[in-house]
């Protein structure tokens, strides 16, 4: 159906199949994840290293696989596993943990749309949303000095410089990577859609869709512009002004608290009125600068 792309070869791919399989189940039970976390040691040591590091027993340390996926109940236990998942497929280093952060990103922006909304299951748009970067997972894992040069420039940007490096753009990548998982067809279009110029017909792309553009505000290029896309864009799924503005300030300390839940540190996370405030200084910066030039061209004329 999609273009193929190699698994991450940092990550094992029959377990981290199986894992995200089972979690995306209708009938996806605590036990089951948990027996999958007890049969791969280290995908147990990261379950309790996660859980202890969210300090969900009042500081005790909790060294128990089954007690710890009891405390975090289905649905966070299923989002720490596909996190968890897609935290392995990140090469380590600075490349990694931007490609964390931004699978993050968008996840948390697709659950906090899907609650602005009032839809049944934030969680579930969590997991589609966490999954619209596998692609470029898969190029950082293959060629990681092409995926930092296609990361260089704004995220909305990103398909059309895959294009000029002749490069499979990675929303076909990651529906392609996203089919080898078994994840279910809805997720795969909304891998596949979320750079479209306009939303999808279904809710889930829709989601998706505009986690990316809300993701892509704090992914380079002019913040107060990528704002009022953003607005734009949000307008067309259903949401106010108001509501985007809302969501947009959570964003960054939810991909925080993430990056603590996964113990990986996942760089500055710079909130929305100071990237505004950075890029407007900038340019008046810029604009000072460029006055000075002109006064000293006119006094030396």
């Amino acid at each position: 159906m999609y273009s193929s792309k190699p698994a991450p070869k940092n990550v094992d791919m029959g377990l981290a199949t199986t894992i995200v399989k089972e979690a995306v189940k209708p009938d996806c039970s605590v036990e089951r994840i948990g027996q999958l976390a007890k049969a791969s040691p280290g995908f147990a040591l990261r379950l309790l290293s996660s859980v202890n590091s969210a300090g969900l027993n009042g500081g005790h340390r909790i060294s128990d696989v089954e007690r710890a996926c009891a405390m975090l109940g289905l649905r966070r236990l299923r989002n720490l596993a596909l996190s968890l998942v897609v935290s392995g497929m990140s090469p380590p280093g600075p490349l990694g943990a931007t490609l964390l952060a931004n699978s993050i990103r968008r996840a948390v922006a697709a659950r906090a749309i899907a609650e602005a909304l009032g839809l049944a299951d934030p969680d579930a748009h969590f997991m589609t949303g966490l999954f619209l970067e596998l692609g470029l997972l898969a190029l950082a894992s293959e060629r990681p000095e092409l995926a930092a040069e296609v990361l260089s420039g704004p995220a909305r940007l990103r398909p059309l410089r895959e294009r000029a490096l002749q490069e499979v753009p990675h929303p076909e990548t990651g529906a392609a990577l996203a089919d080898e998982y078994g994840l279910p067809d809805a997720t795969l279009m909304a891998i596949h859609s979320h750079h479209d110029k306009t939303p999808p017909a279904d809710l889930i792309g829709q989601v998706a869709w505009l986690a990316e553009r809300f993701a892509s505000v704090f992914e380079g290029g002019e913040p107060k512009h990528l704002h009022q896309a953003a607005e734009t864009a949000g307008l067309q799924v259903g949401l106010d002004e108001a509501t985007t503005g809302r969501v947009l300030e959570g964003i960054p300390g939810k991909v925080e608290e993430a990056g603590l839940v996964l113990d990986r540190d996942l760089g500055e996370q710079v909130c929305l009125e100071t990237l505004e405030r950075d890029a407007n200084r900038a340019l008046i910066e810029m604009n000072e600068s460029y006055e000075s030039i002109r006064s000293a061209n006119r006094v030396s004329a």
